[in-house]
């Protein structure tokens, strides 16, 4: 079973990442999660994919994962500090 939304529009996930400007989270700064448009539910039933605005300036709080994340930077550039 896969999303019955095969395509996710720049002008949609622009205009969700604008939106989280309102609302920053203090550990990711705006993360917009692609959904199922059908459940709600993650884009693939074993893969979840979101996508990160880390606006200039931002520190976020540390926290950690219990699962797998790959970053793929598209324009910027920043730092990471793992384990300390």
């Amino acid at each position: 079973m896969r999303s019955s939304l095969l395509k996710y529009p720049w002008v949609d996930t622009e205009a969700a990442l604008e939106a989280g400007r309102a609302n920053p989270d203090p550990h990711d700064d705006i993360l917009h999660r692609y959904t199922d448009p059908d459940t709600g539910g993650p884009v693939l039933p074993t893969l979840d994919a979101n996508i990160q605005l880390l606006q200039a300036g931002v520190r976020t709080q540390p926290h950690r994962h219990v699962h797998s994340v790959v970053y793929q930077v598209f324009r910027g550039r920043g730092e990471t500090i793992v384990d300390g």
